[in-house]
């Protein structure tokens, strides 16, 4: 079939998927907006199933699509995608995530699709994932643009020898309506364990060594000592979920720290929540911050990634050096003893957020990529 040539931009977003995160959630963002037709694409392997970004969309009302795939580089996979562009007439095929950088650079050729990228961050985490990231960035010099979510990952880009010409810096955005607007919490924090007095602080993501839980947890020892009504909410699952129970138990933190899981009820945590935490080493810009500014709830963080750039210390926000334990130790406990310090952050964070941070500003700086791509002539 071919190319549309009136009509929306026809866009197939790619990912695989390890849950739903912060790439996900831009994804679903992107998805549903009017400007293009856009389906929702996820690599399905039998050794990390996870679909939950598929099923998300489909409850939006997006059109979904799942490729078979029995490793990175499969060559079954990449035409499955390519025969799949080119029966749909997709004009971009849009990619999140080095996994599916790799195969979707071959299906775009194989396809004539024109193929742009999202780099929400690199994890180099261990010397397989080295290996895979490098190829990554050597792929991703085909690409016709390649987009960083913060100014840090466009360094990172150019340092691989990535032409600064393709790069383009959009910052991720979020809906704000869905965060600002007050929710009854009162069914939630009884499922939870936690009482009306207590105050919440509360760390979001993907249990995995690069976001700083046991940092977070470390921390939670010292600022519990001396506070009883303090409860630390850690929402999300992933590999080190049984070896950080593990640590509560070693740091007696007994009750004071509750596991809450994945949960899709987010604009619900945030409005329980009285802190946010980011202790990650490794970040791009965390949608997790963005959520917890809209919903005027103050945030620590480590100076990581894109975050000093929403992040500016006792404004919008306090910011600590990564793996620094004292630092954060403290900056949450004044936050958990000043109230009026709390809310002067929030509000400010609010409103810094609503600025430059909403979805439609976001959207719009995609389209003006997508516009470049299609109306380039090579």
């Amino acid at each position: 079939m071919a190319r549309s040539t009136t009509g929306p931009t026809r866009v197939l977003h790619l990912v695989s998927s390890g849950g739903l995160y912060g790439a996900e959630q831009v994804i679903l963002n992107l998805a549903r907006s009017e400007s293009a037709l856009s389906y929702v694409g996820a690599l399905y392997n039998a050794h990390s199933p996870h679909l939950e970004v598929i099923d998300e969309a489909k409850t939006m009302g997006v059109r979904t699509v799942v490729f078979s795939s029995k490793g990175r580089i499969d060559l079954g996979t990449i035409f499955q995608i390519s025969r799949f562009l080119r029966k749909n007439a997709i004009d971009i095929l849009h990619t999140h995530g080095y996994k599916s950088d790799i195969v979707g650079c071959f299906a775009a050729f194989l396809g004539r699709t024109k193929w742009v990228a999202t780099n929400h961050v690199w994890h180099p985490m261990s010397g397989k994932l080295r290996l895979y990231e490098s190829l990554d960035a050597f792929l991703l010099r085909f690409a016709k643009r390649i987009v960083a979510v913060s100014a840090e990952i466009r360094e990172d880009l150019i340092a691989t020898r990535v032409s600064p010409a393709k790069i383009r810096v959009i910052d991720n955005g979020i809906d704000i309506d869905r965060f600002k607007e007050s929710r009854s919490t009162e069914i939630l924090r009884a499922a939870l364990g936690i009482r009306d007095h207590d105050v919440v602080v509360t760390m979001v993501g993907r249990l995995s060594p690069e976001k700083g839980h046991r940092v977070f947890l470390e921390a939670a020892r010292t600022v519990s000592s001396s506070r009883e009504h303090v409860r630390f909410l850690v929402v999300g699952d992933g590999p080190l979920a049984e070896e950080l129970r593990a640590d509560v138990t070693r740091l007696d933190l007994g009750d004071r720290v509750i596991f809450a899981g994945f949960r899709k009820e987010m604009p619900e945590i945030y409005a329980l929540s009285d802190v946010m935490v980011n202790a990650s080493s490794i970040e791009g810009l965390p949608m997790t911050i963005l959520e917890a500014m809209a919903s005027h709830v103050p945030v620590v963080a480590a100076r990581t990634g894109g975050i000093p750039g929403v992040i500016r210390d006792n404004e919008t926000g306090l910011l600590v050096d990564a793996q620094d334990v004292d630092a954060l130790a403290i900056q949450i406990g004044s936050l958990v003893d000043d109230q009026g310090k709390r809310r002067r952050l929030a509000t400010a964070a609010f409103e810094f957020v609503t600025m430059n941070h909403s979805f439609e500003r976001m959207c719009a700086a995609y389209r003006q990529v997508y516009r470049e791509v299609l109306d380039a002539t090579g």
